[in-house]
């Protein structure tokens, strides 16, 4: 008995994330008709509007849209189809957009996942990254004090790439003669 209470209420609170996501998107397809309508005006208007009215005076044809956008944006979550509506004014200056233009626009605001993403491969832990500690040398002053970091962090075991060695003992006058010398 206890499990099958258990199993009521596990579909009972997925039934409560789905209609919150539902909630989520119809806010969001209705921000997205508020921005339609403010942007394109009556080009808007005139592409969805039938003329019917309901009881209420709403616009039969703009509220069947909005259906049948919500049903079909319900799959976006409302950050990706705020990303689109960004985008949509960029991508359809004069005229707005139809349901498949927009929904291209969503695909495309859609964070991509990667490779191990999709095939459920646990992510690396971060790197134990240590600072290295401040190298002693003698300060000097003279602009040269870069080459003598450099060298002091050589002797102390910090590895740098041989180009960055030589061009570190050249400035102090260890290898090579330079007419400034």
């Amino acid at each position: 008995m206890q499990e099958v209470a258990a199993v009521i209420d596990a579909g009972a609170m997925e039934q409560g994330a789905q209609d919150q996501a539902a909630e989520q998107a119809a806010l969001a397809v209705k921000n997205l008709f508020l921005l339609l309508q403010g942007s394109y005006g009556t080009a808007f208007m005139t592409k969805y509007a039938t003329g019917v009215k309901d009881g209420r005076g709403h616009d039969l044809g703009i509220r069947a849209t909005m259906a049948v956008w919500r049903a079909a944006l319900g799959k976006y979550p409302p950050a990706v189809i705020e990303a689109a509506a960004a985008r949509m004014s960029e991508e359809h200056r004069e005229f707005p957009p139809s349901l498949p233009q927009f929904e291209a626009l969503c695909k495309a605001a859609t964070p991509r996942k990667t490779w191990a993403q999709e095939n459920r491969l646990p992510a690396l832990p971060p790197p134990n990254v240590i600072p290295p500690e401040p190298v002693q040398y003698d300060h000097k002053g003279d602009r040269k004090d870069w080459a003598r970091s450099i060298l002091a962090q050589v002797r102390d075991g910090i590895r740098r790439t041989p180009t960055v060695i030589i061009f570190a003992r050249e400035a102090l006058g260890m290898e090579g003669r330079q007419s400034w010398q």
